[in-house]
């Protein structure tokens, strides 16, 4: 007969298989100290879920209809004392818990132990460096002895005319649209539709997986520095290895846009999602998101939307 201790470890993998299996790969189970037969099995299903993980981006890498797309799901406003002061309803759901659990609670507690070595560390940049940017990988508490791996993006705010300042969290999800094996990806790579995005006269065609794996790293660098400036394409192309004419028309093969149109655009989603999804000042998304100037954040907003910013977050308190 089993043990109350081993039956919840194997509930734990059991609920985590279950989560899997509806979805949700971004789960583990916080190890024990255990050295038995169990413990090897719940090692095994965690390793699982990260391997899973990693095949997903490595198959996302063309960024098509097919392949896998990143989002910003769960947010967090913390004051100055790393406190929560607002969450969107995406935590909840993600996390298990309800407002008056988290609202107030010091953003550590939220954590697990594992992860607290690296929040003292980004606490420190938070706290002494005016302007603070960083991405890092954080593990959650998750009812049931789960826990959600995520990658979260940590900004220092600060509103001038409001004499505010606050820290925005956001964690980053992948969704898989439809499973595709490498042939495919290949097949993707050479096929009719993807060269007609590049000119007939161009000399350079992307045809190989090097290439996209600096491409899809330049578009992963822009992500993660949205409201820093981007600096001029040959200064990027040298800091991925490459040179400017193979960027830019590399990237127009494969995201079928240009690399500073990109910027823009991937700004403008992010500056809707905190339009809709937060009370933050509209000013102040606007810094967040990259905009330095209100009225080029305004037209550039209305030409994507067809609204400006003002109006939509109007729409939005009703």
């Amino acid at each position: 007969m089993q043990s109350p201790f081993n039956t919840h470890r194997l509930q734990q993998i059991q609920r985590l298989l279950m989560t899997l299996i509806m979805g949700g790969g971004n789960y583990l189970i916080e190890r024990s100290e255990e050295d038995d037969d169990i413990e090897l099995v719940l090692m095994m299903a965690n390793l699982l879920v990260e391997e899973l993980a990693d095949t997903l981006r490595y198959v996302g890498y063309l960024d098509s209809p097919e392949a896998i797309k990143e989002y910003v799901n769960m947010i967090f406003v913390l004051d100055t004392s790393f406190q929560v002061r607002y969450v969107n309803n995406t935590v909840h759901t993600l996390l298990g818990q309800e407002s008056d659990a988290l609202l107030g609670a010091s953003f550590s507690d939220l954590l697990t132990a594992d992860s607290l070595s690296s929040w003292q560390l980004i606490t420190r940049g938070l706290l002494y460096e005016d302007h603070y940017h960083g991405i890092h990988d954080l593990s959650f508490k998750v009812p049931g002895a789960l826990t959600k791996r995520c990658t979260c993006a940590f900004s220092t705010v600060f509103i001038k005319e409001w004499s505010v300042s606050f820290i925005l969290v956001t964690t980053f999800e992948t969704s898989l649209n439809r499973l595709f094996i490498e042939d495919r990806i290949k097949a993707l790579l050479a096929s009719r539709d993807l060269r007609s995005r590049v000119k007939s006269n161009s000399p350079f065609n992307l045809s190989n997986e090097k290439d996209v794996r600096i491409i899809q790293g330049v578009r992963d660098r822009i992500l993660q520095n949205i409201s820093q400036p981007l600096p001029g394409l040959r200064v990027l192309a040298h800091e991925f290895g490459t040179n400017e004419h193979k960027l830019k028309n590399g990237f127009k093969q494969l995201y079928g846009t240009s690399v500073y149109r990109f910027l823009t655009q991937e700004r403008l989603k992010r500056a809707n999602m905190l339009l809709q999804n937060t009370s933050l000042p509209v000013k102040g998304i606007a810094q967040m998101t990259g905009f330095k100037n209100m009225s080029h954040f305004s037209k550039a907003f209305k030409k994507q939307y067809g609204v400006t910013p003002m109006t939509l977050r109007k729409m939005r308190e009703g």
